[in-house]
């Protein structure tokens, strides 16, 4: 599994690179906004 995972770092290191960290920040907390309102309105079942 390490060794798959190593190209994924490597790939999001060089993306990290190129883009704003304000960017970074806000689509993680965008996406940090959507996964908590899909599982407040969607939660599991008993």
């Amino acid at each position: 599994m390490l060794l798959v995972n190593a190209p994924v770092v490597l790939f999001g290191d060089a993306i990290a690179r190129r883009l704003p960290l304000k960017i970074v920040h806000a689509v993680a907390a965008l996406l940090f906004l959507v996964l908590g309102l899909a599982a407040f309105v969607m939660p599991s079942a008993p």
